[in-house]
């Protein structure tokens, strides 16, 4: 679970009533594990609205649907993720969700050359946008 903070000479959370009710699922015995990293920006609403019109215009040479074409580009693109089941480090299909804005500009990036260089389709963002 993630929750947002500032830190000036203490952590200040953001919600800490749902930080709160969030610990009550908790022994007080349980030893916890608290991470803390910069918080990332994440794909904009503009890049998502870019990615998904780039999408169409491939969807429409290739017959495929947009969002076939986003699960395809996803394994393609981008490293899976794992998590542990059962004892097993098992692989799942990567998001794109948590991008951050420079990397989902990456994988956008990739798709526009993959697109020109294997289906032939020319991509021109000055046309989109």
């Amino acid at each position: 679970m993630q929750f947002l903070a500032t830190y000036k000479d203490k952590l200040i959370l953001r919600d800490p009533l749902r930080f709160r009710d969030y610990l009550q699922r908790f022994k007080p015995t349980d030893e916890l594990v608290v991470s803390v990293e910069k918080r990332k920006r994440v794909r904009t609403t503009q890049q998502n609205r870019l990615y998904w019109k780039i999408l169409e215009i491939i969807s429409l040479d290739t017959g495929h649907e947009p969002t076939d074409l986003h699960t395809i580009f996803k394994r393609q693109f981008l490293p899976p993720r794992y998590v542990e089941f059962n004892g097993k480090e098992v692989p799942l299909v990567a998001t794109t969700t948590k991008l951050s804005t420079m990397k989902f500009g990456q994988y956008i990036d990739k798709i526009i050359a993959f697109a020109g260089s294997e289906l032939s389709i020319a991509i021109n963002l000055n046309e989109i946008i």
